[in-house]
């Protein structure tokens, strides 16, 4: 007879069957978790990024780190959402590596993450990656202009002006 964590698809259930809740940072050490994180099906890693996110506790951001650069996007994307459900100071700070991504989504998906957990605090880095990042796509572009505009005041208010003039300019030049 087949024990349920044989026959179970679901990492989750077969998680929570072997590893009833007893402290995050007791179960990331575990090997089993570990040869998930490793496995090299991206969907598995990326369920277990979305499962450790939920869960929620702090002492998984720096087992977090190395998948803002997985060679998969999705699992990137992932570790982006599961750093902004944690939304501590760790993460937040963790997110902006996601910035240099060379997908446009991630980078789009990494700035509003940043809004979103720092508010005034993300504002230096948004109008920095503005800034830097001339050549980026339109749609990290987009979301930092978006993210800083939703977070609002006076310091703000001189980098979308300026953007603006910037946008006029080349639309000109163009024309």
């Amino acid at each position: 007879m087949k024990r349920p964590l044989e026959t179970d698809l679901s990492i989750y259930r077969r998680f929570n069957f072997e590893h009833p809740p007893v402290g995050v940072k007791y179960l990331v050490e575990k090997p089993e978790l570990k040869s998930y994180l490793n496995d090299d099906r991206w969907y598995v890693v990326r369920n277990l990024i979305r499962i450790l996110g939920t869960i929620g506790d702090e002492s998984v951001v720096e087992t977090m780190l190395p998948f803002l650069s997985h060679d998969n996007p999705k699992v990137r994307r992932e570790s982006i959402l599961s750093l902004l459900k944690i939304g501590s100071a760790k993460a937040f700070y963790s997110l902006t590596l996601a910035l240099n991504d060379q997908d446009s989504a991630v980078q789009a998906m990494a700035v509003n993450a940043l809004a979103e957990i720092g508010q005034k605090r993300a504002v230096p880095i948004l109008e920095d990656f503005l800034k830097k990042r001339a050549a980026i796509g339109k749609g990290p572009k987009k979301s930092a202009i978006e993210a800083l505009g939703k977070i609002g005041g006076k310091d703000v208010t001189t980098t979308l002006f300026i953007n603006s003039i910037k946008r006029r300019e080349i639309s000109s030049m163009i024309s």
